[in-house]
């Protein structure tokens, strides 16, 4: 399923209103400057990174703010590109939100259901094969 898919997936596996963050469209739109609705989607997913940092964590906060109560927040990251340089200088980790930047923002508002390292499911010679791990959060927005 190709990147402006997945909303379309989400919707048909149940999910009613989702947001998605395409690594191809960050930085495009400024997250916290598209007057995304508050407590609207059901999904919010930002995938492999798909989301630049910002000052004061405003982009960061937006995401969050978008999710409505009962709805989930969804992180899922390539596991230890947090903490290393690819053979492309131009990436830096530290600007990206991974995982633990958006654990360390949830407060009482959230249940943190899943945080861990798990095996990933990838094709034989494929794009992103060399990646066996990926890092994962998924939070429940209470209120």
């Amino acid at each position: 399923m190709g990147e402006g898919r997945h909303g379309e997936l989400h919707f048909v596996i149940g999910w009613g209103r989702t947001g998605y963050v395409s690594p191809v469209r960050a930085g495009v739109v400024g997250l916290a400057e598209a007057a995304l609705p508050s407590a609207f989607f059901d999904l919010v997913s930002v995938r492999c990174p798909g989301l630049l940092r910002t000052p004061g964590a405003a982009a960061e906060r937006a995401l969050l703010a978008a999710v409505a109560p009962g709805g989930v927040l969804l992180l899922v990251h390539h596991a230890g590109m947090d903490t290393r340089h690819e053979h492309d200088s131009e990436f830096d980790p530290a600007a990206y939100v991974w995982p633990s930047v958006g654990a360390a923002l949830l407060d009482d508002d959230w249940t943190v259901e899943v945080d861990e390292q798990r095996p990933r499911v990838a094709p034989d010679g494929g794009a992103g094969a060399h990646h066996t791990d990926d890092v994962v959060l998924r939070a429940r927005r209470l209120r």
